[in-house]
């Protein structure tokens, strides 16, 4: 079909059933649309509206998820690095709908991946009256931030077990 030509910052990616995801500002607004194998949109045109931010949503980014779905990363109201989890469907998949990821005042550009393990990372630049900047962040497919993997904070052996058994203790 032809693309709206309020339409801007678009990407695609395949949704593993033959069609593909794709994302992209419309009139401001973060929407999604899922185009099936034979070209078709999933979803009323222009699509799902990410979120309630009318003229605010910029630079909308996706990634797979894994499981037939993808992750959607946008600059929201105030600058504020959004990110959020639908299923194949388009029903978020997280509480709360959108998880804040960071501010990111001055945003200029924005490219997410999604890692082998499950993980997204989200890097943008930005321009300030400082100089510019490239910052990161990282998060999981539920959508905790930074490396959300549990560290170990002690091994201790259990006296007296006479079954060589330890005690491992961790931070999450």
């Amino acid at each position: 079909g032809a693309v709206n030509d309020k339409s801007s910052s678009s990407t695609i990616i395949p949704d593993n059933a033959g069609g593909l995801f794709n994302v992209h500002a419309f009139s401001g607004t973060p929407v999604l649309q899922r185009i099936g194998a034979g070209g078709i949109p999933g979803w009323t045109t222009p699509g799902i509206s990410i979120d309630n931010v009318s003229g605010w949503g910029q630079y909308p980014r996706i990634a797979p998820d894994g499981a037939g779905g993808c992750v959607v990363a946008y600059f929201g109201p105030y600058g504020v690095l959004r990110a959020g989890r639908l299923n194949g469907g388009g029903s978020a998949q997280w509480s709360g709908t959108w998880v804040p990821l960071q501010s990111a005042y001055y945003a200029q550009a924005m490219e997410m991946v999604a890692t082998t393990d499950q993980h997204f990372i989200v890097v943008w630049q930005s321009n300030n009256e400082v100089g510019d900047d490239l910052h990161a962040q990282r998060f999981d497919v539920q959508g905790a931030l930074g490396a959300p993997e549990p560290v170990m904070t002690g091994v201790r052996d259990v006296r007296n077990d006479q079954g060589g058994r330890v005690r491992v203790s961790w931070n999450r």
